[in-house]
């Protein structure tokens, strides 16, 4: 059952958030800020874009409540200001070197059409990337194309300056956490997290990888020299995957976690910038509490494009999200660091 609040009907102590600029007032009437709180996905309100307020949210903010996973939800939120418009804080923490992650983009958008159509879950996203987006302010308007009882499907703009930076088509409905009725997909094998190594954010010489502060990502033993500039050629990855500050899976997360290893381009000493221009991902069942594991392959390379399929199953070895984007091909190879053995 869903249930919506205004920031006013949230107990609780509120967000500590370093003030990264000056607050200031919008100049029309202050309006409610709206949230869905499920079993499934644990969404709270938080003040934070409540009465126009204006805030940078800063990649180092945490809850003074002790409470875990509540990042993404902060980075994340949106503002109701109008019937299907809304407002959102675009973090810059969320970056590949100078690019925001597409992952974590889609994500308040995705809210925003969760908000207006009712139903609790995204089922299918599909995400046209049109330009690269800068950290602050951005609008949301969401074309409602059908909200029945069970299925919903819209399409919503995430605008920037007054222009439109992603376009996603989204089917939303009811996820259950119910076994597949059937799955013919391969399993994932991998070893323990502890075995596999975790891509750090500065693991790239002149790249921060930030996006990897807010996401573990830990690659299979015989894919980390990869990240470390000895290229396999294999066009294939494996590895676990899960939130720094404990949020277990849900929908949101497996949205992220699709689009949060290195482009398979990587296995081919392709390191540099690799953007995805669509991006289409299911999301079949709500995922068990723990890891997620995951496995990406490519499959053509041609007239400077690429393909990436990902599988993602839960904790419970259950396929909860499948994935496939095409990309820019990176144009330099950057030079490999020099080889290390490992201890």
């Amino acid at each position: 059952m869903i249930r919506w609040l205004s920031c006013s009907d949230v107990s609780g102590p509120k967000f500590i958030v370093p003030r990264q600029m000056r607050l200031t007032r919008r100049p029309d009437r202050p309006r409610r800020t709206y949230c869905m709180l499920t079993s499934s996905t644990g969404f709270v309100a938080s003040p934070n874009l409540s009465h126009g307020r204006r805030t940078r949210l800063s990649t180092t903010a945490v809850p003074n409540s002790g409470r875990v996973g509540v990042v993404l939800e902060i980075h994340t939120e949106i503002r109701e200001t109008g019937p299907d418009r809304y407002a959102t804080l675009i973090d810059g923490g969320w970056a590949i070197g100078s690019s925001l992650n597409g992952g974590y983009l889609q994500l308040p958008v995705v809210r925003a059409v969760l908000a207006a159509e009712g139903h609790p879950h995204p089922v299918a996203v599909t995400t046209d990337f049109l330009t690269a987006p800068h950290a602050g302010e951005a609008e949301i308007v969401v074309e409602r194309l059908r909200t029945g009882k069970t299925v919903g499907t819209s399409r919503a703009t995430l605008i920037q300056d007054g222009q439109p930076v992603l376009v996603s088509s989204v089917v939303t409905s009811t996820l259950d956490s119910n076994n597949p009725d059937l799955d013919l997909a391969p399993p994932i094998e991998l070893p323990s997290p502890d075995q596999c190594t975790r891509i750090r954010s500065d693991v790239l010489p002149d790249t921060n990888l930030a996006l990897m502060d807010h996401v573990d990502v830990r690659l299979a033993p015989e894919f980390a020299n990869v990240v470390r500039g000895r290229p396999d050629g294999s066009m294939a990855l494996r590895g676990w995957a899960r939130m720094v500050d404990g949020r277990d899976p849900d929908p949101l997360v497996c949205l992220l976690a699709a689009d949060a290893f290195p482009p398979v381009t990587f296995t081919l000493g392709r390191y540099g910038w690799a953007p995805t221009v669509q991006m289409t991902t299911y999301l079949r069942v709500l995922p068990a509490p723990g890891w997620l594991r995951a496995e990406l392959r490519g499959r053509v390379l041609a007239s400077g494009w690429f393909d990436e399929d990902c599988t993602i199953r839960d904790s419970a070895g259950r396929l909860v999200a499948q994935s496939r984007q095409i990309a820019r091909i990176p144009r330099v190879p950057l030079p490999p660091e020099p080889e290390e053995d490992e201890e």
